[in-house]
């Protein structure tokens, strides 16, 4: 408890730099605010600070409020919407637009619009009617009742253990985000293993689209050197929940894969030694047996797929891409490079049920088999390549059996996204509530790992069983409220 309060009295008195060219001391490990496109759209800064930095632009503390006032050749800024009412509730009156500029400034803006009352869709829950489009609308931790303080004393655990950021979204709104070492809102970041997580959903768009018809259809359909084999009759399904039967070495296949020339061959050579099925192994060659399957069914390959009918139509930043092994295969068991604010999106089109602005990306029944788990696994925290809290028996990624659930100290409905070096996308659907974090992976730099064997040995262990992570909800999230 001590080492928690030192890390809360030090995270509250940080003094960030604000926007608009008022700099103040910056505290070790963290760096400057950041502007989305102009003052008038709120501040963001690095511990989220969105007053300090309003106050500088000359907005309101609230984002909700009056819009900005025009310039002489400008009209005002409109008004921000108001809050989406709760079920049952109406919304909250918009902010009044800012008046036109004098000499020349057009008319004011009409003011902002409420938000609608009513009862939401099954499984989205008041305030769903947000969408960043093109980025997040901003709110604050003091709007929905969270804990700054408790935020910030996240924020800088992850600064100390090597983290890049921390993002909250709440109700649709982007709530707080600290950004250190180096990094910044518009950097992209490996996501590792919650590449996965979007091999999932990409599974989940081709059945959508009808590219393929079942789950438990035999990958030997898309496999053709499969066919004739002990492999014949592996079902996409077997996949999906890492039951596929095939030889399984921990370091080999999760973390030393990387150093293959051609990911997608290691993965399709690999011997059945146990009946598909029968037993949870989570691994990176099986989740890479889908690169040519996605391209079998669909023509396209996995980063062009998802261009085209994911990141695309959900407005990722067209950076966005998937890491791709020497044999020009798209790495998909780790290798989606995004922007934190980005990876928020993947977690609000499951919370939203698979849809997106109006659009359905995936359908609502694909939604609920992900986030549940499949009965017919050993594993039952884990499905469709997300992390399941909740239920038992849970295995981790070490294949570690847990005494009970996953994260005993986060919510019964977490589901997660999870990535090496404690790289996770939370979504609580309780709280409407999306936590990302990102930070590079021990093995990250090789050399450096061969070289200090010996510490990083033990980071990676813990790494395996998401210490850090676990922490972070224990200590702060859970607090958070």
């Amino acid at each position: 408890m001590r080492k928690i309060a030192s890390i809360v009295a030090s995270a509250a008195s940080l003094i960030l730099v604000a926007c608009g060219g008022t700099d103040s001391p910056t505290p070790s490990g963290f760096d400057s605010c950041e502007a989305p496109a102009s003052c008038a759209q709120g501040c963001l800064c690095a511990g989220g600070d969105s007053a300090t930095c309003n106050s500088v632009c000359g907005l309101p503390g609230n984002p909700a409020g009056p819009g900005s006032p025009g310039t002489p050749t400008n009209p005002g800024n409109p008004g921000a919407p108001g809050n989406p009412g709760t079920p049952g509730s109406p919304g909250t009156p918009g902010g009044t637009g800012g008046a036109g500029g004098s000499g020349g400034g057009a008319p004011p803006p009409p003011p902002g619009t409420g938000g609608v009352g009513g009862a939401p869709p099954p499984g989205m829950g008041g305030g769903a009617g947000f969408y960043p489009a093109p980025d997040w609308p901003i709110g604050t931790p003091e709007e929905f009742g969270m804990n700054r303080q408790m935020l910030d004393a996240a924020a800088q655990y992850s600064a100390n253990f090597g983290g890049l950021c921390t993002v909250v979204i709440r109700e649709g709104k982007l709530v707080y985000e600290a950004y250190y070492n180096g990094t910044g809102p518009q950097d992209l970041h490996k996501s590792w293993s919650i590449a996965k997580s979007f091999v999932g959903t990409l599974v989940g768009i081709m059945l959508l689209r009808g590219e393929i018809t079942s789950v438990e259809e035999k990958a030997s359909d898309y496999i053709p050197s499969w066919k004739g084999t002990d492999k014949e009759n592996i079902t996409l399904r077997q996949l999906l929940n890492m039951t596929q039967g095939a030889q399984f070495e921990f370091l080999g296949d999760n973390v030393f894969s990387v150093t293959s020339a051609n990911f997608t061959e290691s993965s399709l050579n690999r011997p059945i030694v146990k009946p598909p099925g029968s037993t949870y192994e989570y691994s990176n060659m099986t989740v890479q047996t889908f690169e040519p399957i996605i391209k079998a069914a669909t023509g396209l390959d996995a980063e062009q797929y998802a261009q085209q009918y994911l990141w695309g139509p959900m407005g990722f930043d067209s950076r966005t891409f998937w890491f791709r092994d020497p044999a020009g295969n798209p790495a998909i068991f780790m290798g989606v490079n995004v922007t934190c604010r980005d990876m928020a999106r993947l977690g609000y089109l499951y919370m939203h049920n698979g849809q997106w602005n109006g659009q359905q990306i995936i359908s609502p029944e694909w939604v609920h088999v992900s986030t549940h788990p499949d009965p017919a696994s050993p594993n039952q925290a884990h499905n469709n390549y997300w992390w399941l809290n909740g239920y038992a028996p849970a295995q981790n990624s070490g294949q570690e059996a847990q005494p009970g659930v996953l994260f005993p100290g986060a919510p019964a409905d977490l589901y997660m996204g999870l990535g090496f070096g404690q790289n996770f996308l939370d979504v609580v659907p309780s709280t409407q509530t999306i936590y990302v974090h990102m930070r590079p992976a021990p093995h990250e730099d090789f050399l450096g790992l061969i070289l200090d064997i010996g510490n990083k040995l033990p980071e990676m262990l813990n790494d395996v069983k998401d210490l850090p992570h676990k922490e972070m909800w224990t200590s702060f999230f859970a607090h958070a409220g």
